[in-house]
């Protein structure tokens, strides 16, 4: 899926503004997901969304995760 993402912000004060275009998936089961591994710190938290057409979420700079 291609859709638009900005980040938005200065130096450590970033949030991602993500626009979702595509018919195909399904965001309100997307946003269940990501909201449930953001609060155990697995991704970034959801400022506000509409779960239909955008999501502001934190920015932070990560690392893939490795599995051992």
């Amino acid at each position: 899926m291609s859709n638009p993402v900005f980040i938005v912000g200065y130096e450590e004060n970033k949030v991602i503004i993500r626009f979702f275009e595509s018919s195909v998936a399904d965001f309100e089961l997307e946003q269940k997901i990501f909201q449930c591994a953001g609060e155990k710190g697995y991704t970034p938290l959801i400022i506000e969304t509409d779960s239909k057409s955008y999501r502001i979420e934190t920015f932070y700079t990560g690392v893939p995760l490795l599995y051992d």
